[in-house]
């Protein structure tokens, strides 16, 4: 596979299989697991279909993102294979409000990173989504925008290797 001198785009929708459901769908790449090659993604689209309504109370979230793998119980920024991750919550303070104001997409801009952008295996990648005493199964996309790199076997065990976490 080429490296690419243009952005390439690529596409995922997830819908929860149940209301308050973790669940993950694959980004089908048809890229081998050992294929020599990363993916500089340069900036994500986060779009999310979830009302005001849906948010029933205060506390109420919505979590979702980016993850290397889809047999996770629980989603969290400690582990290694979360690549990206956000959280919409409800938060009630005095009198309550009769509007909101809702800002989509939810961009996330990596371009200030070193390389021009995050780095991360192309395979396997999978968008997930997980409400929290939200009143009906939510849905996400996202858009994300990446080039493909050539890597050394070096820098390709380095890129495996960055799925492990230091940490407390």
């Amino acid at each position: 596979m080429a490296e690419d001198k243009y952005v390439n785009q690529a596409f995922i929708r997830v819908n929860e299989s149940g209301a308050n459901t973790l669940t993950f769908q694959k980004l089908e790449t048809g890229i081998p697991i050992y294929e020599k090659i990363g993916w500089v993604v340069h900036r994500l689209d986060y779009f999310y279909v979830t009302t005001v309504v849906q948010f029933p109370a205060d506390g109420a979230s919505l979590s979702y993102g980016i993850s290397a793998m889809d047999s996770l119980a629980t989603v969290d920024l400690q582990l290694a294979a979360v690549i990206d991750m956000n959280m919409i919550t409800r938060r009630d303070w005095g009198v309550a409000a009769s509007g909101a104001l809702r800002l989509i997409p939810i961009v996330k801009n990596f371009t200030e990173l070193p390389g021009g952008g995050l780095l991360i295996p192309p395979n396997p990648l999978y968008l997930f989504v997980k409400g929290t005493n939200l009143a009906a199964a939510q849905g996400v996309d996202v858009r994300m925008f990446y080039t493909v790199i050539k890597l050394k076997p070096e820098d390709f065990w380095e890129l495996v290797e960055q799925r492990r976490m230091i940490g407390a």
